[in-house]
């Protein structure tokens, strides 16, 4: 975990950390799906990772959305968690260390197990994790120059499809 994690921040969330993503989907209120991306080559942007963190992060100007700076892509923040990783302390450390931000996570809200095929054939599994977290400090600040940040109170209209409208819905 990053060292610019605060120890209090850490603390709220111990119930979490190291929790395996299978148990957070068996907790009361927890929404579970399963779904199937379907890619056009065996290679795939969660390849060789356990799979992704997706953060619901809640400041005082609405709820946090990445927009790409060069297609019309909007997505809540998320990070990719590594093999054996855990989703709570992916969460802090891409919070902090690509949003410049420093999170409290309230809560775990839907668990997504997703198989990923080619020509119908699957070629891996990953798990997402999406989690409701709220700002404790830091100043926004996007590490990665395709994408800007923004707070928003409402869904924007036609940028989201899919799972990533699915997401954003549990927060606006």
């Amino acid at each position: 975990m990053s060292d610019n994690v605060s120890n209090a921040t850490r603390a709220a969330t111990d119930d979490l950390a190291g929790v395996d993503p299978a148990a957070l989907a068996a907790r009361e209120g927890v929404e579970s799906v399963e779904t199937t991306y379907d890619h056009e080559g065996a290679d795939h942007c969660e390849q060789g990772y356990a799979g992704r963190v997706i953060l619901g992060i809640e400041g005082e100007q609405g709820v946090l959305l990445l927009h790409h700076v060069e297609h019309p892509a909007v997505v809540l923040p998320n990070g990719l968690v590594d093999e054996g990783g855990d989703h709570v302390a992916t969460a802090h450390e891409f919070a902090s260390e690509a949003l410049g931000l420093e999170i409290r996570v309230t809560g775990v809200e839907r668990v997504r197990s997703v198989e990923h095929t080619f020509d119908d054939e699957p070629v891996d599994h990953t798990t997402h994790v999406v989690l409701g977290a709220t700002v404790t400090g830091g100043t926004l600040d996007v590490h990665d120059h395709d994408w800007t940040g923004e707070w928003a109170d409402e869904l924007p209209e036609n940028d989201l499809r899919g799972d990533t409208l699915a997401d954003a819905q549990l927060f606006l």
